[in-house]
């Protein structure tokens, strides 16, 4: 199985990167030492063109929203505006199998009228194969 080929918006996923993007000027310093082979784009995602894409090799796309106006609010309104139903919970990534123990948030989301329905005090991990068709928001 060879790696996945990834285009990066959140530094910190194990994988081989084939660009990362961010316009934080000291995020930018820091990823350049630390990853000095990998293209590094200063420039905010909505500066990302088709173009930008096609050049680019990659299996998926990984980001984790900075702020406004990609904030958790903002979110769970369209989500809400958009008949989703969701819960929200935070789960440490060993729980399932991430060796990174802070806490993380996830927002688990359907279009459904059900409730999403799974129990949140002391998850040890998140249920296998019962959100198949999820939106999964960071």
């Amino acid at each position: 199985l060879e790696p996945f080929q990834i285009f990066s918006f959140h530094y910190g996923i194990p994988a081989q990167v084939v660009a990362a993007i961010d316009i934080n000027t000291t995020a930018n310093q820091v990823y350049r030492h630390n990853f000095p082979d990998t293209p590094l784009w200063n420039k905010t995602i909505e500066g990302i063109s088709l173009d930008d894409f096609n050049k680019l090799s990659f299996d998926m796309i990984l980001m984790s929203p900075p702020c406004q106006p990609f904030t958790r609010d903002l979110m769970v309104q369209t989500l809400k505006d958009c008949g989703y139903t969701f819960e929200e919970i935070m789960v440490s990534p060993t729980s399932v199998g991430i060796p990174n123990s802070r806490l993380r948030y996830y927002l688990l989301a359907k279009i459904s009228p059900e409730n999403v329905g799974i129990q949140t005090n002391g998850l040890p991990a998140l249920p296998k194969g019962r959100y198949n068709n999820c939106l999964h928001l960071i």
